[in-house]
Protein backbone atom coordinates (compact mmCIF):
# COMPACT_ATOMS: atom_id res chain seq x y z
CA UNK A 1 0.00 0.00 0.00
CA UNK A 2 1.05 3.41 -0.78
CA UNK A 3 3.20 4.81 2.59
CA UNK A 4 1.06 8.03 2.15
CA UNK A 5 -2.37 6.37 2.08
CA UNK A 6 -1.01 4.06 5.09
CA UNK A 7 -0.47 7.02 7.20
CA UNK A 8 -3.65 8.90 6.25
CA UNK A 9 -5.63 5.61 6.54
CA UNK A 10 -3.83 5.45 10.28
CA UNK A 11 -4.31 8.77 11.06
CA UNK A 12 -8.03 7.91 10.78
CA UNK A 13 -8.37 4.39 12.31
CA UNK A 14 -6.18 6.15 15.30
CA UNK A 15 -8.13 9.38 15.80
CA UNK A 16 -6.57 13.05 17.03
CA UNK A 17 -3.93 12.86 19.83
CA UNK A 18 -2.88 9.55 19.25
CA UNK A 19 1.20 8.91 18.69
CA UNK A 20 1.87 7.30 14.86
CA UNK A 21 5.10 6.04 14.01
CA UNK A 22 5.99 7.06 10.77
CA UNK A 23 9.40 5.36 10.97
CA UNK A 24 10.03 4.20 7.13
CA UNK A 25 8.17 7.03 5.62
CA UNK A 26 10.40 8.88 3.42
CA UNK A 27 10.18 12.45 3.82
CA UNK A 28 12.35 15.54 1.89
CA UNK A 29 12.53 19.26 2.38
CA UNK A 30 12.24 21.88 -0.76
CA UNK A 31 12.11 25.92 -0.40
CA UNK A 32 10.84 28.81 -2.47
CA UNK A 33 13.05 31.15 -2.68
CA UNK A 34 11.76 34.94 -3.62
CA UNK A 35 14.74 37.02 -3.29
CA UNK A 36 15.47 37.13 -6.84
CA UNK A 37 11.35 37.19 -8.44
CA UNK A 38 8.48 36.02 -7.47
CA UNK A 39 4.59 37.42 -7.64
CA UNK A 40 5.08 40.42 -5.57
CA UNK A 41 8.43 41.41 -7.52
CA UNK A 42 12.05 41.04 -5.53
CA UNK A 43 11.49 40.03 -1.63
CA UNK A 44 14.00 39.20 0.94
CA UNK A 45 12.36 35.81 1.85
CA UNK A 46 12.56 32.65 1.30
CA UNK A 47 9.67 29.78 2.15
CA UNK A 48 10.71 26.57 3.24
CA UNK A 49 8.80 23.41 3.67
CA UNK A 50 10.35 20.47 6.17
CA UNK A 51 10.26 16.92 6.34
CA UNK A 52 7.36 16.65 3.70
CA UNK A 53 6.26 13.16 2.70
CA UNK A 54 7.91 12.46 -0.57
CA UNK A 55 5.16 12.88 -2.80
CA UNK A 56 4.35 16.39 -1.39
CA UNK A 57 7.62 18.23 -2.41
CA UNK A 58 6.95 17.99 -6.47
CA UNK A 59 3.73 20.09 -6.33
CA UNK A 60 5.35 22.63 -4.05
CA UNK A 61 8.26 22.94 -5.77
CA UNK A 62 6.07 23.15 -8.93
CA UNK A 63 4.10 25.84 -7.41
CA UNK A 64 6.88 27.75 -6.73
CA UNK A 65 7.96 28.04 -10.14
CA UNK A 66 4.42 28.80 -11.46
CA UNK A 67 4.46 32.12 -9.99
CA UNK A 68 8.19 33.48 -10.66
CA UNK A 69 10.11 32.21 -7.72
CA UNK A 70 12.86 29.96 -7.60
CA UNK A 71 12.14 26.42 -5.97
CA UNK A 72 15.00 24.03 -4.70
CA UNK A 73 15.38 21.24 -2.62
CA UNK A 74 16.40 21.20 1.31
CA UNK A 75 15.50 23.90 3.66
CA UNK A 76 15.95 27.46 2.54
CA UNK A 77 19.51 28.67 2.51
CA UNK A 78 20.96 30.04 5.89
CA UNK A 79 23.67 32.93 4.84
CA UNK A 80 22.33 35.90 5.27
CA UNK A 81 18.85 35.27 7.49
CA UNK A 82 18.14 37.94 9.95
CA UNK A 83 15.37 35.65 11.53
CA UNK A 84 12.05 33.68 10.46
CA UNK A 85 8.13 33.01 11.23
CA UNK A 86 6.97 29.43 11.79
CA UNK A 87 3.78 29.30 9.41
CA UNK A 88 1.91 26.08 10.73
CA UNK A 89 1.82 22.40 10.35
CA UNK A 90 0.56 20.90 7.16
CA UNK A 91 -1.77 18.34 7.53
CA UNK A 92 1.28 15.42 6.61
CA UNK A 93 3.44 16.62 9.20
CA UNK A 94 5.62 19.19 7.06
CA UNK A 95 6.25 22.02 8.97
CA UNK A 96 6.32 25.80 7.10
CA UNK A 97 8.55 28.59 7.77
CA UNK A 98 9.15 32.02 6.20
CA UNK A 99 12.98 32.86 6.66
CA UNK A 100 14.03 36.80 5.84
CA UNK A 101 17.40 38.00 4.62
CA UNK A 102 19.31 41.43 5.38
CA UNK A 103 18.48 44.42 4.81
CA UNK A 104 15.61 43.34 6.88
CA UNK A 105 15.86 43.47 10.52
CA UNK A 106 15.52 41.47 13.25
CA UNK A 107 12.70 43.68 14.18
CA UNK A 108 10.95 44.23 10.80
CA UNK A 109 10.86 39.93 10.61
CA UNK A 110 9.19 39.93 14.29
CA UNK A 111 6.64 42.79 13.23
CA UNK A 112 5.80 40.26 10.13
CA UNK A 113 5.48 37.05 12.70
CA UNK A 114 1.71 37.02 14.80
CA UNK A 115 1.09 35.95 18.12
CA UNK A 116 0.26 32.84 16.39
CA UNK A 117 3.53 32.44 14.07
CA UNK A 118 6.22 32.49 16.27
CA UNK A 119 9.76 34.48 15.54
CA UNK A 120 12.66 31.91 14.65
CA UNK A 121 16.47 32.68 15.64
CA UNK A 122 18.34 32.12 12.72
Amino acid sequence: MNKLVWCVASLGLLGCGALVDLTGIETSSAHCDFRQSGPNGREDRCQERVEVIKGGIEPFKGLCTSIGAVAGDGPCPREGVVGGCFIGEQGDGSDVNDWYYAPMTREDVRGKCTSREPFLEP
